[in-house]
């Protein structure tokens, strides 16, 4: 997929053409290609006026040079150089400019710019191909134009069929003007072109729309995970495997709202936020969620049983007779498997297909206690899979997350790649708030809402140094998620929700000492989906203790150790 700039068309006098051709750069070029929408530009002419100028499309690759694409939608029509814009809505016929020459003007306005950036250089002299195209988006064929003049050779005029294959006709022109040949361009040089580029649209990607691109990334992760819901619905038992990420819970409902078109579906989950987050979407759009309840198992078993408080011995008894009470489920489907015990996971399947149901159980192998056998529940499951595209969150953070449990996110270059996390070395509690609250002010700025960014403490609440605080900065700090202020709360709550920015607190040399602490701390982190933030603030005897559990030796090189152990940038704040 193209970096697009910016990532998403703002709606404002965007053709149909204009908006189709914007989609197919953007998801059939691949991941080198930077593609700028909307280029403004002005320059003074021989008479020292201003003279302002707008490209469709402007096309870079750091190996092939720069494409200037001008876009014209509806029928197209060209009678001895006159050209003619015909609206599909209504027949309507209006004269317009030859595109070629419109392409043309900032052509040559961006070989000037080129030459700004690249300058002369006797020792590494690079250079940089910048040429035009057109794109008709709604013609089909060529000869429906009309005769066109000289300059439109075939290769330089995209039409209909170029929406689907974008990559190949894009190439075409490239080889026509031979841009490999008349382009060469150090890393360096190639960075600096597009950030001379960036200004003449706005500016570069704010951490708000990088989250805009993200997301839509993500979206088309999830659809393809999506694809997998076809496979199970021939399949009545199934165990779906899939690290921090992989959008277990996102096909769990989904697959709930495809049972509960054949009866009532009960959707377990261990963890009391996430039901209520679960149950926040059912009561926002309940059509959507008819036939399905959200619930824990000790809440369901009181409830059952007339009681507000249940223990394991009242579960497993209440599952051995649970034709005694009020069962209304004809599905079960459990998210968060690997936190239920095996009794009430085999119970929980012998119910379900005693009643003829569907038995699906969503689980993440990486949070099994240490030691602990896979349960015969999963062993016998009829149907096994695995989840391996990492649909919510970035590959730079499940890198993070699950480095010290040695869990590598397998599908790189699907992932969305997103920023390297960041590790704030503060070395006490007044300095880490400080960067909290500066942190919290860079994400509101940039479009953030308060209940899209959530501290976690990889500790309790009671042993964290932000116990009993609350408020950082102007920002209050809430125990719930709210649109007043931020959420505080331990990795354990806040297992299976997700949030756009995470800031975990409280990470030490402890964090890292046994494997029960790493799988906390893969917990915790792994709930980021864009930005993760990580924050130490302790001494510097704790700091190289933790770089010595990371480094698995004694660290010489703290920061380094920590670079290496966690995949993050360090950032020193002790001096700030």
């Amino acid at each position: 997929m193209a970096k697009m700039i910016p990532s998403v068309m703002e709606s404002d006098n965007n053709s149909w053409g204009e908006k189709k051709v914007f989609e197919a750069l953007k998801t059939k070029l691949p991941a080198e290609y930077t593609v700028f929408h909307s280029v403004r530009w002005n320059d003074r002419n021989e008479k020292d006026t201003v003279v302002w100028g707008e490209c469709d499309f402007t096309v870079f690759h750091p190996q092939k040079g720069i494409l200037v694409i001008e876009v014209k939608s509806g029928g197209i029509e060209c009678v001895n150089d006159h050209w003619t814009y015909i609206r599909t809505d209504n027949g309507e016929r209006h004269d317009m400019k030859n595109p070629m020459k419109q392409a043309d003007r900032s052509k040559y306005r961006f070989k000037d710019l080129r030459d700004d950036v690249l300058g002369i250089d006797q020792e590494n002299q690079d250079y940089c191909l910048v040429e035009s195209a057109v794109w008709f988006p709604s013609v089909s064929r060529r000869d429906e134009i009309g005769e066109m003049p000289m300059e439109f050779k075939p290769e330089l005029v995209l039409l209909e069929d170029a929406l689907d294959k974008t990559e190949e006709y894009i190439d075409k022109i490239y080889e026509f003007y031979h841009g490999r040949t008349h382009t060469k361009l150090s890393a360096q040089h190639a960075d600096d072109l597009i950030k001379a580029f960036a200004p003449h649209y706005r500016a570069m990607p704010s951490l708000r729309s990088k989250r805009e691109e993200q997301e839509d990334m993500f979206d088309r992760l999830t659809q393809e995970q999506n694809a997998l819901l076809t496979y199970l619905e021939e399949q009545r038992v199934a165990a779906i495997q899939g690290a921090a990420g992989t959008g277990k819970t996102w096909l769990a409902v989904e697959k709930a709202k495809k049972l509960a078109k054949s009866g009532k579906v009960l959707f377990l989950c261990f963890n009391q936020f996430l039901r209520l987050d679960l149950q926040g979407l059912k009561d926002e759009n309940p059509k959507d969620f008819e036939n399905i309840d959200f619930m824990n198992l000790p809440q369901l078993v009181a409830k059952k049983i007339g009681s507000f408080n249940v223990d394991k011995d009242e579960i497993h008894v209440f599952l051995e007779r649970f034709d005694s009470y009020d069962w209304e489920y004809k599905h079960i489907v459990i998210d968060e498997g690997q936190d239920f015990d095996d009794v009430e996971i085999e119970k929980l399947n012998e119910i379900a297909l005693l009643l003829d149901g569907a038995f699906y159980v969503f689980y993440d192998k990486n949070q099994f206690v240490q030691g602990r056998e896979f349960p015969n529940w999963l062993k016998n499951a009829e149907c096994r899979l695995v989840l391996t595209i990492n649909c919510r969150n970035t590959y730079a953070i499940a890198d993070t997350s699950g480095k010290t449990i040695k869990v590598e996110p397998k599908v790189k270059d699907k992932s969305v790649k997103g920023d390297m996390p960041q590790f704030y070395i503060c070395g006490d509690a007044k300095k880490a708030t400080k960067k909290i609250a500066s942190l919290i002010d860079q994400y509101r700025l940039n479009g953030y809402r308060y209940e899209k960014i959530c501290i976690i403490t990889t500790k309790t609440e009671e042993k964290s140094f932000l116990n009993g605080v609350e408020k950082i900065g102007n920002h209050k700090i809430l125990s719930t998620r709210s649109k007043e202020g931020v959420l505080f709360t331990t990795a354990r709550k806040f297992k299976g929700l997700e949030s756009d920015v995470i800031i975990v607190v409280d990470v030490d040399q402890e964090t890292f000492a046994d494997d029960e602490s790493k799988r906390l701390f893969y917990v915790g982190a792994s709930r980021a989906k864009h930005y993760l933030d990580i924050i130490h603030c302790e001494d510097d005897e704790d700091l190289n203790a933790l770089a010595s559990e990371l480094a698995g030796e004694e660290s010489k090189r703290a920061m380094l150790d920590i670079a290496k152990g966690l995949n993050v940038k360090p950032v020193d704040c002790r001096k700030e």
